[in-house]
């Protein structure tokens, strides 16, 4: 068996300096596709000890958006990682048909597919009572894995996600991005998601699109390509505002008893006001953070949304 792939990232500090290590992870699914994802962990280069004894001792697991990948989460993982009490190992996954999967069957796959497929990887990888990070649509995959497996989730974290989106958001969100056209350049990949999204992220720059536009195309030798599996059907992309989206606020009374954290877009058109004030009455434990100046969904690295995260998952349990 060939040994996993690992990748590097140094962090200094005043006294120390920590590497971070990435290494590649993966699950055979009930039909025999492979899920991949990363394995992110913390090591002290000048005792070659591994991460400290103090750490969060739970696992944290980051799901993307519905039709995202990855490297949504990159950034904001280097930044939990680098904290010296950081969980000692967190996850980033790429659902069937998207990322590093892009190569899977999808024939068939919805958001009950992808529940399944999610607890197939946390069995193959151990994790069994874990922190979720979870953005947009992929809300209602944790809600369904929860009902599944009640054990599988500790404290989860909601980026402009809910039990319930608002339906013309998501039908607007979704005739913007069929919009989208495959870019010639990294120039033309920027300029399109300032074009989509300038209405939500009114202070974003010319940096801010870029990562945004690396975020939903891969690099291959300098050029941005499209790593979602053609014919990939999801909720966030079918047009039709007759159609209402699913409602999980039953599934939400699973985590009656479970930290919550909810990160709000400021500008969010699918998770908005009224939906946020249900969310806090039915769960009247769950925390709220506005992201200021931020739309759907919102980029978790910038500003104290880290160091936010970071006090979420290490404050202790009521």
């Amino acid at each position: 068996m060939t040994a996993p792939a690992v990748s590097e990232f140094p962090v200094k500090r005043t006294n120390t300096t920590t590497m971070i290590l990435r290494r590649d992870v993966q699950a055979s699914l009930f039909d025999g596709a492979i899920m991949h994802g990363y394995q992110y962990g913390q090591q002290l280069l000048e005792t070659d000890q591994p991460h400290p004894e103090d750490a969060i001792p739970v696992p944290l697991l980051c799901l993307a958006t519905e039709l995202g990948n990855s490297r949504e989460y990159h950034g904001l993982v280097l930044k939990l990682a680098s904290q010296p009490n950081s969980p000692k190992h967190i996850y980033t996954v790429d659902m069937r048909g998207r990322g590093r999967s892009f190569e899977s069957p999808v024939s068939g796959t919805d958001v009950h597919t992808d529940a399944d497929d999610l607890i197939n990887f946390c069995d193959a990888n151990s994790l069994h009572h874990i922190d979720v990070l979870v953005s947009g649509h992929s809300a209602f995959v944790i809600f369904l894995a929860a009902r599944k497996r009640p054990g599988l989730v500790r404290k989860l974290i909601l980026n402009d996600g809910a039990p319930e989106l608002d339906t013309l958001g998501t039908a607007r969100h979704t005739t913007l991005l069929k919009r989208i056209v495959q870019p010639d350049s990294w120039a033309s990949a920027a300029h399109q998601m300032r074009d989509l999204k300038a209405g939500q992220f009114p202070g974003f720059d010319d940096k801010d699109w870029l990562i945004m536009a690396q975020h939903a195309w891969r690099n291959d030798n300098g050029t941005p390509v499209t790593d979602i599996a053609k014919g990939l059907t999801r909720l966030s992309n079918l047009v039709d505002f007759d159609t209402r989206q699913p409602a999980m606020w039953k599934e939400l009374k699973l985590f009656d008893n479970h930290g919550m954290l909810l990160i709000n877009g400021e500008f969010s058109t699918l998770v908005t006001q009224p939906i946020v004030e249900d969310l806090q009455a039915r769960h009247p434990h769950a925390q709220l953070i506005v992201a200021e100046g931020q739309g759907h969904v919102p980029l978790l690295n910038r500003g104290n949304l880290p160091q936010k995260i970071f006090q979420f998952l290490a404050a202790a349990e009521e």
